[in-house]
């Protein structure tokens, strides 16, 4: 799952100087799958990502519904990661899902990783309202992110066949 094929060309955050903001990304879930991973960028050495997982969210608010896992990590080095969940989410089909995440970039307040259209750059850049947003606190507030550039959150969810995830065990 995903809203950002180009990738992270631009950053979000709020001058409040902690360097922390939230980004989120609201899907429906396409098959009764086990959510297994996410996918983000670290912008700054040293960035930390608080991951949550909710269930049953409501439209426009990501931390809404049912928390399922909270997970943190700690990035050395600028980049994009791919972090495995520790404990994963059982999805059902056609229930919507979020991956919120807290990021602590030192260095920076623009601390959420976006894709955005740039003129002759990113010209491909799509955003829809209500698939990903930004956060000063993570517990609402939540700006839809399509309304600056048409801008979507860089995070990704994996999920994996319950059959298949069943087999691995």
């Amino acid at each position: 799952y995903q809203y950002d094929p180009l990738g992270n060309i631009s950053a979000m955050g709020y001058p409040d100087g902690d360097n922390i903001a939230w980004g989120a990304n609201i899907y429906t879930a396409a098959a009764s799958d086990n959510l297994t991973a996410v996918s983000t960028y670290a912008l700054t050495p040293g960035t930390t990502a608080e991951i949550k997982i909710y269930t049953d969210v409501s439209d426009g608010k990501p931390s809404s519904g049912t928390l399922r896992t909270t997970q943190t990590e700690s990035f050395a080095r600028g980049g994009y990661y791919t972090i495995a969940l520790d404990n994963p989410v059982a999805l059902v089909a056609g229930q919507k899902f979020s991956v919120v995440i807290k990021f602590r970039t030192p260095g920076t307040n623009e601390s959420v990783p976006v894709e955005s259209l740039v003129a002759d750059y990113s010209s491909a850049a799509n955003a829809n309202p209500g698939e990903s947003f930004t956060s000063n606190t993570g517990t609402g507030g939540w700006y839809d992110t399509s309304k600056k550039d048409h801008s979507n959150v860089c995070i990704k969810a994996f999920t994996e066949s319950r059959d298949s995830f069943v087999n691995c065990l």
